[in-house]
């Protein structure tokens, strides 16, 4: 596959905490549209975030009420099981020794705590809340309806997925993670691992 050029404009889904390389389209400077009118696609970054434990990556997963041929748009998350608890307590086990934690844990526990119906709301939230900690501007388009593909912009939909993870990891920076000793270095995870391990600093990566 063929890396595209953050420089361009493109249109990109709408993740869960997405890996931080997204964040370089989303921070490029050019027009970025988000389309949450594409059809949910499962087992993807749309409802899941990879978070660093000490046996490794580990998923987060969001259960939602599938719908064959429905939208991000409409997909509503599915409240039978508490999965915001699990995955508030799993953030704060294995990154309360990490160095920005503490700082950041309020803004995560405030929506942690909060129930929304519609999984593009809740995206859309910790997106938000990732480009405030991160002390950039929230540069993005929603789209009205559904983005054809070829229509002139370049589309990443179905860049960012974890079975072509080594192309968009190719050219990425090390930094410190916690349990990196016990399961190594893991590149493309979640944003949240980054801000929590690096703070401030973790645009200078991104960028």
């Amino acid at each position: 596959m063929i890396i595209p050029a953050p420089a361009q404009p493109c249109v990109l889904p709408l993740f869960y905490l997405a890996p931080w390389p997204y964040y370089r389209y989303l921070f490029s400077g050019e027009r970025v549209v988000i389309d949450t009118h594409e059809h949910y696609v499962r087992q993807s970054y749309r409802t899941r975030c990879e978070i660093l434990s000490p046996q490794g990556r580990l998923d987060l997963v969001i259960p939602v009420h599938g719908r064959r041929g429905g939208t991000v748009q409409d997909t509503r998350i599915d409240y039978s099981e508490n999965w915001q608890q699990k995955h508030w307590r799993s953030l704060v086990n294995f990154y309360r020794t990490s160095a920005f934690f503490e700082f950041y844990e309020p803004y995560f526990q405030r929506l942690y705590s909060r129930r929304v119906e519609l999984l593009s709301e809740w995206s859309l939230e910790l997106l938000d809340l990732s480009c405030k900690l991160l002390k950039q501007p929230t540069a993005y388009e929603l789209s009205a309806t559904y983005i054809e593909p070829g229509t002139g912009i370049t589309d990443l939909r179905g860049y960012f997925n974890p079975q072509n993870r080594e192309e968009w990891n190719r050219k990425e920076q090390v930094y410190f993670q916690v349990y990196q000793d016990k399961a190594g270095f893991n590149p493309g995870i979640s944003i949240a691992d980054m801000l929590f391990n690096l703070g401030p600093q973790a645009i200078k990566f991104i960028k």
